[in-house]
């Protein structure tokens, strides 16, 4: 069966929106994540930099909280999910 213009059209047209509607949450959910690792970590650090600045010269307490963070990001994002889950 041959299809028409218009036809092939409607397709594309969906499947665009298809793609889109799963690409948008997605792209939102890592800028927002992007975003909070950043402030967060920059956050964590300077308050350990202002309260006991001979810590922050260790290179594992960095680590340790950048990892810390990376670990809640992904715990909040789940946690959010599950709510939006239910109804």
């Amino acid at each position: 069966m041959k299809k028409t213009k218009s036809e092939i059209f409607k397709w594309l047209k969906s499947r665009f929106f298809g793609g889109a509607l799963v690409l948008v949450p997605l792209i939102v959910s890592f800028s927002l994540a992007g975003f909070l690792y950043v402030r967060l970590t920059n956050w964590a650090i300077k308050l350990v930099e202002n309260f006991a600045p001979e810590l922050i010269r260790i290179f594992r307490l960095k680590q340790s909280i950048r990892v810390g963070t990376l670990l809640l990001i992904i715990a909040v994002l789940l946690l959010i999910g599950e709510f939006m889950r239910y109804k």
